[in-house]
């Protein structure tokens, strides 16, 4: 059975507190997912715990190298979080998404890695390594959208994108705490290799339905 690679958002795992309920429930789903023969890759952002500290950090004037590497310790904290609702389950935490993990599990969860990669990145270099062709970004957004939907109501979501048209959508360099749908360089990444990609927000019911296939409420985004 093929992998499935998730790029876990770490505004899910840790919205200003850790978020228990929610990743008991999404270990609920994904353990689901693993009893039908699924195997599941899940790479965890930093969130408001790494951008919190790459704020206070940029404000002490750090150089971009250090504010990466505030929040890779942050994704650090999130995965281990997330790895222990897996149990015996999980093989974690992985740092290199480049190497096949080993012992290798029905679940593999991994941190961020080094200076220049989110952890987007990270979840499109694990999906080339573990063969996985398709992706899913879970985050506070429920989809992608034309605009920002905090800031502008009437902003509208895409049901259906080609990778090239969220080049378009995105700025077209990396800077650490960057808030946006997906890191531009990962965006590359997954269109030269040609990978699929479901973009949820933290419904477990609509996660559970874009898992096995079903319509689902989101953004489907194909290589073109």
């Amino acid at each position: 059975m093929s992998w499935i690679t998730i790029s876990l958002g770490g505004s899910l795992i840790n919205p200003g507190v850790p978020d228990q309920k929610f990743i008991r429930d999404f270990s609920k789903v994904i353990l689901s997912e693993v009893g039908k023969g699924k195997r599941f890759a899940v790479v965890c952002g930093g969130g408001v715990l790494a951008r919190d500290y790459q704020r206070a950090g940029r404000e002490a004037g750090l150089p971009d190298s250090d504010l990466d590497w505030l929040g890779i310790y942050a994704t650090y904290h999130n995965a281990h979080f997330v790895k222990a609702a897996f149990g015996d389950k999980a093989t974690g935490v992985i740092k290199n998404p480049s190497i096949k993990p080993a012992p290798l599990k029905s679940v593999v969860v991994s941190a961020g890695w080094k200076p220049g990669w989110s952890t987007d990145y990270v979840a499109v270099r694990m999906a080339k390594t573990l063969g996985s062709r398709i992706l899913f970004n879970l985050s506070s957004a429920d989809a992608v959208y034309n605009r920002d939907p905090r800031q502008y109501p009437n902003a509208k979501p895409f049901l259906e994108l080609a990778w090239t048209d969220m080049e378009k959508l995105l700025a077209q360099e990396w800077k650490p705490g960057l808030n946006a749908p997906f890191d531009p360089i990962a965006v590359r990444a997954a269109k030269k290799l040609d990978i699929k990609a479901k973009f949820i927000g933290r419904n477990m019911n609509n996660f559970s339905r874009a898992l096995s296939g079903k319509s689902f409420f989101g953004t489907l985004v194909n290589a073109h």
